[in-house]
């Protein structure tokens, strides 16, 4: 991001970007890591050129308190600027600690206060509705875990993956390629322009997110970007490179079936039953050939009223709650290449023949999601927390006594009013 730090912000914010080596080493697994598309998407919901301190009033639900004690707050008793609140906070809670003091380390990488906020900001974002309730930091939540407890502990496994991230970029020698690089710098000019500038845009970080400057954001979204490198590096490209042995235990523990059918709608009268027996009575005396399947096939292509046998000929990959009940008992109880009797259910009537499962194949679940991540790939990604776990016992994680005094209780303490 060079560039932009050229037009938008001084050279020391941005200048580690475009040598491929952002700032302190390098990344936080699919659903933990603070995602730059989902900061993108609610930063594109604000409006186009609007005042960034208003923006509390819009996007945060406000919290309760007595009009009385608090200046900001209007006649029925709700804050009206929540955003200058929450930017307060921010600022207090790096008085608390030094925005650079080391919270956890491992080896030369660690993460400090600002990086480590971040997260915990987030995390009690969802716990307390983006702050718009009192908050009982001693109320138990889980087992005999407070609030505090398990905010902070979520934090720090969010912020831990980030090390993670980056031992294993270290390890597989991996860095940012240019060419992401530069998208990463192309998508972050749409945003500044958004903005207005690069200054309004790091204030919106500051109140809207909890990252302390820019260069702490910086951090978290470069590492993000290490993500698909290293999983390529693991697994190959959309994990090609997963070993049929991973994949095929991998489906085996979740219950993944593959199957072709041929359904014939229900009708008010008996025409559907009559049609769906000649097909079996057809089907039935080549049950035992080779070409068998092939068979089966050719007259899926030509009767089955499913739309899906057209456009998934290769047959449906699913887990039993995926279809409806009969269909899926009956699967269950065939063996490879082994054709069903007639089964009835709500869409009407089925004969189903059981295939292996095509581990390169895509998920009815995923394609429902509108996406195409194959079994292998999905395989990989459930493989790859095993290898994190491997990461991090080389790492071994130090928690320096700065950690140890944390007290969100007292860095939130707003939050109980």
């Amino acid at each position: 991001m060079k560039k932009l730090a050229e037009k938008h912000a001084a050279p020391s914010e941005m200048e580690h970007l475009k040598s491929g080596k952002p700032m302190f080493s390098l990344i936080k697994i699919l659903s933990l890591i603070l995602c730059m598309a989902l900061i993108f998407a609610s930063l594109a919901a604000c409006d186009d050129g609007a005042d960034i301190e208003s923006n509390g009033d819009e996007d945060v639900p406000s919290e309760v308190v007595d009009s009385d004690d608090d200046p900001s707050a209007d006649a029925d008793g709700f804050v009206t600027n929540h955003s200058e609140r929450v930017a307060a906070n921010l600022e207090e809670a790096m008085t608390t600690f030094d925005r650079d003091a080391i919270m956890i380390s491992a080896g030369d990488d660690h993460i400090t206060w600002a990086e480590l906020y971040s997260h915990i900001y987030s995390t009690i974002s969802n716990f307390t509705g983006f702050f718009q309730n009192p908050v009982d930091w001693s109320e138990i939540v889980h087992g005999d875990e407070t609030l505090a407890v398990m905010a902070l502990e979520l934090a720090t496994e969010s912020a831990m993956t980030l090390l993670l991230y980056r031992h294993g970029a270290s390890t597989l020698n991996i860095a940012i390629a240019e060419d992401e690089l530069d998208r990463l710098n192309e998508e972050m000019q749409i945003v500044f322009d958004h903005y207005g500038s690069f200054e309004n845009f790091t204030q919106a970080l500051r109140i809207e997110y909890g990252f302390y400057d820019f260069e702490t954001f910086e951090r978290v979204i470069t590492t993000e970007r290490l993500v698909t490198p290293i999983l390529n590096t693991l697994y190959g490209e959309f994990g090609v490179d997963l070993s049929d042995e991973i994949a095929e235990e991998f489906a085996t523990r979740e219950g993944f079936m593959m199957a072709r059918h041929i359904l014939i709608m229900s009708t008010e009268d008996n025409s559907a039953r009559e049609a769906i027996d000649e097909i079996y009575e057809r089907l039935l005396p080549r049950a035992q050939d080779d070409d068998f399947v092939d068979f089966f096939t050719e007259l899926m292509l030509q009767y089955s009223e499913d739309p899906g046998s057209l456009t998934n000929p290769g047959g449906y990959l699913f887990q039993p709650w995926d279809m409806v009940e009969p269909f899926s008992s009956a699967a269950l109880e065939l063996t490879y290449g082994e054709m069903s009797e007639i089964v009835e259910t709500s869409h009407g009537y089925h004969i189903i023949l059981r295939l292996p499962v095509d581990l390169d194949a895509v998920p009815i679940s995923i394609i429902s999601q509108g996406m195409a991540h194959t079994l292998r790939q999905v395989a990989a990604s459930d493989n790859f927390p095993t290898v994190m776990q491997q990461w991090r016992e080389e790492m071994n994680p130090v928690f320096s006594e700065l950690y140890q005094s944390i007290d969100l209780a007292r860095i939130f303490a707003w939050l109980e009013e």
